[in-house]
């Protein structure tokens, strides 16, 4: 199922997994250099909440490195992955 919220999954290709792996290691520290904006490393400012990271970091960059593919390769299946998106954000309304 995808795009209802009722907790389905959707499936990827090999292809969608690599290229979400390689999205993730975009932003992943190598050889002790930080990647990524410095404020995911700096100190927390007043009020602000302690979700985020540089984990929330890699994966919103796999996910931006999924949605470009599919938007410049298969219009349809970016689309597919919005709606199932889409319908996972509405669920979370409902929390």
């Amino acid at each position: 199922s995808g795009g209802d919220g009722d907790g389905g999954d959707i499936t990827l290709t090999t292809m969608e997994k690599s290229i979400c792996s390689r999205g993730r290691n975009a932003g992943s520290p190598s050889g002790g250099r930080k990647k990524g904006p410095k404020r995911l490393y700096g100190k927390k400012d007043k009020g602000s909440s302690d979700v985020g990271g540089p984990e929330v970091y890699q994966e919103s960059t796999a996910l931006e490195a999924l949605i470009g593919y599919t938007y410049l390769t298969d219009e349809a299946r970016c689309l597919e992955l919005l709606e199932f998106l889409d319908g996972e954000l509405d669920g979370m309304d409902d929390l």
